[in-house]
């Protein structure tokens, strides 16, 4: 893809008039010569014919007043590619980092592609620590307005996003999710028994997996569970699902894309938790044009 076919795909998702467009291209472009979210470094890498000084005030000026529809990066980075048939799975993660006294905290949506994952939908969070149910909803729920929810085969995220409430929405909204749970949770056992999940596979040997026959109770719900023992170190992971599947777990392991990504926004890429930036929407602003950079 080169710049003009970037401009002309952000003209048309986008609706701004050409200047703009062609502004936040080369702004783009700024970034991925660049590597790093220090602005005078890509204002240097800006390819234009303005003083770098110019361009570096017109990047602040953007940071701080350009206005993009929460799902519009769904909307730009699904039309993309050529998905044909496959449905990609939903990542669900944070990131985090400190900057000063300050504590950036993003909670981030993202879709699988070929091993690696691109963000779809984000919000700084306004404190530390997980996130709530109403954030993750309104992130998925921006996504699903602007492409659908049929385009995705389900929602993977690791033991952070569990619980009843949180399950009981996902079932409302129809979504199939893999979701890592706890071993401490309680569940059954065949006979009825209150038993902790991870009791269930107290057979399994590193390296092996199994399924669990029929479905458990789980934070309140009836769900598929699998099970299985790391062959480096023998950890269990237990992988629940509302949806019959012939393998959570081979579903799951593609929840570790997003973090390649985190690695690729930041010290392995972009140097995303460099940026001196600390309000949030410049953040949000930044992290819109990081993955335009990143596709791109």
């Amino acid at each position: 893809m080169d710049i003009s076919e970037l401009e002309q795909i952000l003209s048309k998702t986008l609706g701004h008039d050409k200047r703009r467009v062609k502004w936040l291209s080369k702004l783009v472009q700024g970034l991925y010569l660049a590597k790093t979210t220090n602005l005078s470094k890509v204002a240097r890498a800006i390819k234009h014919e303005t003083k770098v000084q110019s361009r570096y005030r017109r990047i602040q000026r953007f940071f701080e007043s350009a206005h993009f529809e929460q799902g519009i990066c769904a909307e730009i980075v699904m039309n993309l590619f050529d998905w044909g048939d496959e449905k990609p799975y939903l990542l669900m993660d944070r990131t985090e980092w400190e900057y000063g006294n300050t504590w950036i905290n993003i909670l981030v949506v993202a879709v699988a592609y070929k091993r690696m994952a691109i963000p779809l939908a984000w919000v700084v969070l306004p404190k530390r620590g997980n996130s709530s149910i109403k954030a993750r909803a309104e992130l998925l729920e921006s996504i699903f307005a602007k492409v659908g929810m049929a385009r995705f085969g389900g929602l993977l995220a690791d033991r952070e996003f569990i619980g009843k409430d949180w399950f009981a929405y996902l079932n409302k909204i129809e979504l199939p999710f893999y979701i890592r749970i706890k071993e401490g949770a309680d569940t059954v056992n065949a006979r009825g028994q209150s038993v902790q999940a991870g009791w269930l596979f107290h057979p399994l040997k590193a390296g092996e997996q199994m399924e669990v026959s029929g479905r458990r109770k789980i934070y309140g719900h009836d769900l598929k569970i699998w099970g299985a023992k790391s062959p480096i170190d023998g950890q269990l992971m237990i992988v629940a699902s509302n949806k019959e599947s012939k393998n959570n777990i081979e579903a799951y392991l593609q929840r570790w894309d997003i973090e390649t990504l985190f690695g690729s926004l930041k010290s392995h890429g972009f140097a995303f938790e460099e940026t001196h930036m600390v309000t949030h929407a410049k953040i949000t602003r930044l992290l819109f044009v990081l993955t335009l950079a990143y596709v791109w």
